[in-house]
């Protein structure tokens, strides 16, 4: 006898896309254009594409960048020029913060004092964000500072030191000195052996993250895929460089990921 075996259904946590019309072009050659918009953790917004319109209709075009959307009356919430998808995503998670319930009608938030408030705020914060091409919410560095590692010295048998390894916890390092000892044959037990030792590093290190807010990335090593972590931070830097990272100023870096989000590129020229 054989058994069929079905696959289970997809587990999907996120809210799939939804298909709204947008209003675009001039009032008098408005069209309703078809847009595939991005759910957003606040009910009501959604990001979607932002389009032209030409005054014949059914003349419209993609612009390169993108907008918040309000999902009711495909209204645009926030709408900036040169905004990257980042900038409309983090404009929707900036309005979720306040008390304003964006599934109402547009009718009925457009007549809310507070709405508008709060509408013309994000918007100022994402036009700064970016003009000056970056996103809205950042840390203050992406510099993490590490305690200082452990050093497992191999010595040879004149005592000089001829490999070193290192280790971010002493457990790490006892427990990587009893592997060692295995390879190199060694008899750690007997105590007199002083083949490999086990020190403090004085100077900490640093690692190199994003630094945009809900970013978890960080500049890793190619060969582990491990932070990679060095008492030199100019060094970190050439590597964060070479591996297309961003710098937006002397502290803080954006991952290749989140570059790619934060930049708007206008192709429209209607």
């Amino acid at each position: 006898m054989h058994t069929t075996i079905t696959a289970p259904e997809p587990v999907v946590d996120a809210p799939q896309p939804t298909v709204i019309h947008q209003p675009v072009g001039p009032r008098s050659a408005r069209q309703q254009v078809p847009t595939v918009v991005e759910p957003t953790p606040v009910a009501g917004l959604g990001v979607a594409p932002r389009f032209c319109g030409g005054w014949v209709a059914p003349r419209w075009a993609f612009t390169g960048e993108w907008v918040l959307l309000h999902l009711d009356s495909g209204i645009a919430a926030v709408n900036v020029d040169g905004a990257g998808i980042g900038h409309a995503r983090e404009a929707a998670e900036l309005l979720g913060v306040g008390s304003v319930d964006w599934t109402y009608p547009a009718e009925i938030l457009t007549g809310d004092p507070l709405a508008l408030d709060v509408l013309r705020v994000v918007g100022d914060w994402v036009r700064d964000a970016v003009r000056e091409n970056r996103p809205v919410r950042l840390h203050a560095s992406s510099w993490q500072q590490i305690p200082p590692p452990w050093s497992v010295d191999v010595l040879d048998s004149r005592g000089k030191v001829f490999d070193s390894y290192f280790c971010f916890t002493y457990g790490e390092a006892e427990q990587f000195t009893v592997e060692l000892g295995i390879d190199f044959d060694l008899d750690l037990s007997a105590g007199s052996c002083e083949d490999i030792t086990i020190s403090r590093l004085v100077d900490p290190f640093w690692e190199l993250r994003c630094a945009r807010r809900g970013c978890t990335a960080v500049l890793l090593d190619d060969e582990y895929g491990i932070p990679d972590r060095s008492p030199n931070r100019r060094a970190l830097a050439a590597i964060a460089a070479d591996e297309s990272w961003r710098q937006l100023d002397e502290r803080r870096w954006l991952c290749p990921a989140c570059n790619a989000q934060f930049r708007g590129t206008k192709t429209c020229t209607w």
